[in-house]
């Protein structure tokens, strides 16, 4: 260099005056021929975990006991809230006054009420038609309500009644209010009491709490007409006053009326068979944003070997009696349809709703069910964090995010979720009743299936060959992988601009290798051919994971190291003569 640096300056020196030199070259040129930079100078180049620290760079993937990377993606749902509206019926007559019974009392002396066909003057027929404002109730068998029969019987004289007793429809509950001793058989519907009190004045009363209903024996009928109408319940029976015996405590004449007085039914639970059907639930699993950068290249194509999708499932409602279905659907959300693949599952879905079922005569507040969807009938794993899962065949389920990159996210829609039961029992009506919860889970381990690609990528710089130009680079290296599939290894020049900017050259070819899985000590050369590169200060190195049948299980011992690595460079150094203006 010092030797064509002496001839540049002494050479003008020589030339004949009179000569026009604007248009002479007075630049040398030094020729390098593959030369080789010092191994301290290029620096360690080993790729230790090819796909990453990923269980350090993110929340999704972990680490299972044999070491092999696991994408986890798993969340918490919920149903919107269950609510059956109110049920509510007034009586055609609220107020029932029966005819007047006359007849003369002797002081002390019985009179036998029912030999004076008491029965026929005080018997009230009633009907309730109740409003169903949903279409959700398919039969009522039973229910407890909130209502009340008001009873009253005038005399009109100070006596006293025996034996008294009234009939209720046999299917209706509940119990006696009065300050007089009085029973109640629910089997027969008869009221008794056996001894009151009564004056001319104050007749005697006493009220009776309906708090359940057995539809058919008190008269009830309900008719359900399909095609989303709404039922009809209809209720229809009558109350009377059957017997007695009335002593007069003063002679005189009596004037029996009898009244009743019908409170409305607030029906409170129900009992029989329900078909809610429930508003999809969705949710949304933004992987791509969730996933580390090494998966994030526009190059990736991920086909996962048996991913499962866990989804575990409370039901509020197992303790009335209700089982439920639903139907589940994964979608894969792109925005540019573009990036759909031939083999991408744009959505999988169940091909029968998965039954919920609620045990018989269940006692808890939940009931929690679980289940694995799976690509195979019968999975061989099942996640530790589900025990029990039962495991429901969702095909094609490992090309849900196959396409070009990753989708930006999954969509979970358990569709069309209904609560189908014959067997409803004490189902709260007219309040919020609950939600269905749950959480699921996407359980992918990172077991790339046949046509899946991964593009890694690791920059070195600080060679800072700016003032050489390289028109040849050849880079020596032995490379032991740990990888269970093929990799192809390339590399493209790093330049910097007049900025000081680093910009990675594509334009230069540059050779590629292909490392087998598992190749131990392999020989591999990379070269660099084509235009000219300036200002060379580095080399971006590409590793590319190409899955071929079976593919392979990805973890944290996965590794590709370039070992003994040896750069060569030819290119040349321009020299200019320094008393040119500006140099």
């Amino acid at each position: 260099m010092l030797l064509v640096g002496g001839a540049i300056s002494v050479f003008p020196g020589c030339i004949d005056k009179s000569f026009d030199l604007d248009n002479i070259d007075d630049t040398a040129r030094l020729e390098v021929k593959d030369l080789t930079l010092p191994l301290e100078f290029t620096g360690a180049v080993t790729f230790e975990d090819v796909v990453g620290d990923l269980e350090a760079e993110n929340d999704l993937v972990h680490v299972d006991a044999d070491g092999n990377y696991i994408l986890i993606q798993d969340n918490f749902f919920e149903s919107d809230v269950i609510e059956i509206n109110p049920i509510v019926a007034e009586a055609n007559v609220e107020n029932f006054d029966s005819e007047e019974l006359t007849f003369p009392a002797v002081s002390g002396v019985p009179v036998d009420l029912t030999a004076l066909n008491v029965g026929e003057y005080a018997k009230f027929p009633f009907e309730f038609d109740f409003d169903l404002v949903d279409n959700y109730i398919r039969d009522i068998t039973s229910a407890t309500v909130v209502s009340a029969i008001d009873f009253k019987v005038q005399t009109g004289l100070d006596c006293k009644l025996t034996d008294l007793s009234f009939s209720i429809p046999k299917g209706m509950d509940g119990y006696l209010e009065s300050k007089f001793n009085g029973s109640f058989d629910p089997t027969t519907g008869k009221i008794t009491f056996k001894e009151v009190q009564v004056s001319a004045t104050s007749p005697f009363i006493f009220k009776f709490h309906v708090t359940e209903l057995n539809i058919k024996e008190a008269g009830g009928k309900f008719t359900y007409h399909g095609n989303g109408e709404n039922g009809v319940f209809h209720l229809q029976n009558e109350i009377s006053l059957n017997e007695g015996k009335l002593v007069a405590l003063q002679s005189g004449e009596a004037h029996i009326v009898a009244s009743f007085g019908l409170e409305p039914i607030d029906i409170k639970t129900i009992s029989g068979s329900l078909k809610y059907e429930m508003e999809n639930i969705t949710e949304y699993a933004d992987i791509y944003d969730m996933l580390p950068e090494l998966l994030k290249d526009p190059q990736t194509r991920l086909a996962l070997i048996d991913p499962q999708l866990y989804v575990s499932v409370d039901n509020p409602f197992a303790k009335y009696g209700c089982s439920a279905s639903t139907k589940v659907t994964l979608n894969q959300i792109r925005t540019d349809a573009a990036d759909y693949l031939p083999e991408s599952q744009k959505s999988v879905t169940t091909s029968a709703p998965v039954e919920i079922v609620a045990p018989d005569n269940f006692p808890g507040d939940y009931y929690t069910d679980t289940f694995v969807f799976s690509g195979t009938e019968h999975p061989t794993f099942i996640y530790d964090k589900f025990p029990g899962a039962k495991p429901v065949l969702l095909k094609n389920l490992g090309n849900i995010i196959y396409g070009k990159g990753l989708p930006e996210s999954l969509e979970f829609v358990f569709t069309n979720p209904v609560i189908d039961s014959d067997k409803v029992r004490n189902l709260p009506i007219g309040k919020p009743i609950g939600r269905v919860t749950g959480r699921y889970c996407f359980y992918a381990p990172l077991n790339f299936a046949d046509g899946s690609q991964i593009v890694y990528s690791q920059e070195q710089t600080g060679w800072d060959l700016s003032d050489m130009v390289i028109n040849k680079f050849e880079i020596t290296t032995t490379v032991t992988s740990t990888v269970p599939v093929d990799v192809v290894l390339s590399a493209h020049p790093i330049v910097k601009d007049d900025r000081g900017n680093y910009i990675v050259d594509n334009n230069v070819k540059v050779s590629s290798t292909v490392i087998e899985a598992n190749a131990k000590n392999k020989p591999v050369v990379i070269k660099m051919e084509g235009p000219e590169v300036k200002n060379l200060d580095g080399m971006k190195y590409t590793v590319t994971l190409n899955s071929k049948g079976n593919g392979g299980l990805l973890g944290e011992n996965s590794s590709l190291e370039m070992n003994q690595v040896r750069v060569t460079v030819s290119g040349y150094y321009d020299f200019y003569d320094s008393n040119d203006e500006g140099e």
